[in-house]
């Protein structure tokens, strides 16, 4: 029901809603097939936050929040955008966060944690590129310089997956040192392909 980060089919949604938070309402309660009933669930009492893509329309925040407060009948409902919850959860109030998805990244400034409201200015650019992107590029480099060889997607995939590198404290200086590192120390990267 979700692509790209965004729902694309509300029916199959609502039913997903229903039972994650059937689950988090009463974790034992009993489960039964699909479809879901939520009928016998009381969501009265919960109190939902929902993450929500930086590219999110209007009509999307609206269908979500009717289907909260009509459909489930939630106590209480607040949607944030991803980047000011990725902000909360490594305790800034300002940043640039880089969410690379499988299709698309999107790249956002968060310029303000600090309103009462809790609503950052932000500044978002999406990319039309992702992982698999990244990695089809990868396939189609090693076919054309390895000819004699079949690969696979997988096979790409794993090698993409084993050789990124990620900065705990992205500074420049920090950056600066793990590429001297990575290509000073590990001039040649080994990796056994498939027979």
């Amino acid at each position: 029901p979700i692509s790209d980060g965004c729902v694309a089919n509300w029916d199959s949604f609502e039913l997903l809603a229903a039972q994650a938070l059937g689950d988090a309402v009463d974790p034992n309660r009993r489960k039964g097939p699909w479809p879901v009933s939520f009928d016998d669930t009381n969501f009265e009492s919960a109190s939902v936050i929902v993450a929500e893509p930086m590219v999110t329309t209007r009509q999307s925040r609206e269908r979500m929040t009717d289907l909260m407060f009509d459909v489930f009948n939630v106590a209480s409902f607040q949607m944030f955008p991803s980047a000011a919850l990725a902000m909360c959860a490594s305790g800034r109030n300002r940043g640039v966060l880089v969410d690379m998805g499988h299709h698309s990244a999107t790249a956002s400034v968060v310029m303000d944690m600090c309103s009462p409201e809790m609503t950052p200015a932000c500044s978002i650019q999406k990319l039309p590129m992702g992982g698999a992107d990244a990695t089809s590029m990868l396939l189609r480099g090693l076919s054309s310089r390895y000819p004699d060889l079949s690969f696979d997607a997988e096979t790409a995939r794993s090698i993409k997956e084993s050789c990124v590198v990620v900065a705990q404290s992205p500074t420049a200086a920090t950056l600066q040192q793990l590429y001297v590192h990575h290509v000073y120390s590990h001039p040649v990267r080994s990796w056994t392909l498939p027979d």
